[in-house]
């Protein structure tokens, strides 16, 4: 590799601080976990949608950016894929707040606990589609269809950078329609 491409020193200083704050507020996470479980999910759904919003906005302009065939996204492509490829980081985070953390942000998994008698009856009439067992089919669906979309479009982008195939931008259009839709 050339030199003048090297990793800076610094950057290595950087991330052994980012560390010791990475394990500090980790340490942190797990305490708040314990101290208070019910404000803890709600901070941690909070903290998920914002990340998980991150990697799919960068999907949805990577495949508007396919799909209008503009040269605007030339530039913040590599980003984009870059963003894309957090999802499957955003999946392992969902495991916890879906399989421990559904009963403390969701008061329909527990429609007996709910006070209002009408909002009890439009949750119980809901229950087909308000339910654990269903809502996670649904994550799996649409973890399942942007990480196959993810892989898709970095996948054919790399090959299209590797061969200049005119296709490949094609196919990226293609998908990218659906896709957003």
């Amino acid at each position: 590799m050339d030199a003048a491409y090297t990793t800076p020193p610094e950057v290595g200083r950087f991330q052994q601080r980012a560390l010791i704050v990475g394990i500090i507020f980790t340490v942190a996470l797990v305490a708040g976990a314990f101290l208070n479980t019910e404000q803890f999910f709600r901070s941690y759904l909070v903290g998920f949608i914002f990340w998980t919003g991150i990697a799919l906005g960068s999907l949805g302009l990577l495949m508007l950016q396919y799909l209008t065939g503009g040269a605007w996204g030339t530039v913040i492509r590599r980003v984009l894929e870059a963003g894309t490829r957090t999802l499957p980081l955003m999946l392992l985070l969902f495991i916890p707040l879906a399989v421990f953390g559904l009963a403390h942000v969701s008061h329909w998994v527990h429609p007996e606990t709910i006070q209002d008698e009408g909002a009890r009856k439009l949750v119980e009439h809901k229950r087909g589609y308000l339910n654990p067992g269903f809502f996670w089919i649904r994550a799996a669906l649409y973890f399942a269809l942007w990480g196959g979309l993810v892989y898709v479009l970095n996948k054919w982008s790399r090959e299209n950078d590797r061969t200049a195939d005119r296709r490949l931008l094609k196919n990226l259009s293609k998908i990218s329609g659906p896709g957003l839709v």
